[in-house]
């Protein structure tokens, strides 16, 4: 048993065509959010809503083709849907549980 350190870095991304100005609305994971709160401090008539998952976020956005929206999500998330954006979060770490395996498989954990 121990702990796992992770840098977690954010984007705050849009559809392509999007112009930075026009966006009045940001979706993410409320985790995510909370990472970026100092940003989002930066742009206060941006309404912020919570959502189910990052990648997820990004995906209805440019699926749904939805103007003015942002997301805030993984830089892979942001390439897999096609989406422009900015890195916002980069010095994050979260730490994570970590146990052996061995002790798993015998049943111990």
């Amino acid at each position: 048993i121990g702990e796992y350190k992770l840098r977690i870095s954010q984007s705050f991304v849009c559809l392509p065509d999007e112009d930075w100005n026009d966006l009045t609305e940001v979706n993410s994971h409320p985790i995510a959010l909370m990472q970026c709160r100092e940003f989002l401090a930066q742009h206060p008539k941006m309404k912020v809503v919570e959502a189910e998952d990052t990648a997820l976020s990004a995906e209805i956005i440019k699926r749904e083709n939805l103007k003015g929206h942002a997301a805030i999500c993984s830089k892979a998330a942001a390439e897999r849907y096609g989406m422009k954006g900015n890195l916002v979060a980069g010095a994050n770490i979260a730490g994570f549980e970590k146990i052996a395996s061995a002790m798993m498989s015998q049943g111990v954990v």
